[in-house]
């Protein structure tokens, strides 16, 4: 009937992607932490994107440790 036929378009679109998009998150501690500062984004996320081999879509900074030269990251993928 109709109505299966349009569940089951509308379910094909968002098994597809063309529908809700989804992130991941993941907690990371980070050593670089010259790579912290805002003007160095674009960096900070090529390389965590070349470490991990994820698709990196953006980053938070959630805390820095100066003592031990480390900074806490929020990773969105």
């Amino acid at each position: 009937t109709a109505a299966n036929l349009i569940i089951l378009a509308l379910m094909y679109a968002l098994e597809k992607g063309w529908g809700f998009r989804y992130e991941h998150t993941q907690e990371i501690t980070y050593e670089k932490i010259e790579l912290i500062p805002p003007q160095r984004r674009a960096e900070l996320l090529a390389d965590l994107q070349t470490r991990t081999g994820l698709p990196i879509r953006r980053v938070d900074v959630t805390r820095i440790d100066f003592l031990r030269d480390v900074a806490v990251l929020q990773v969105y993928f």
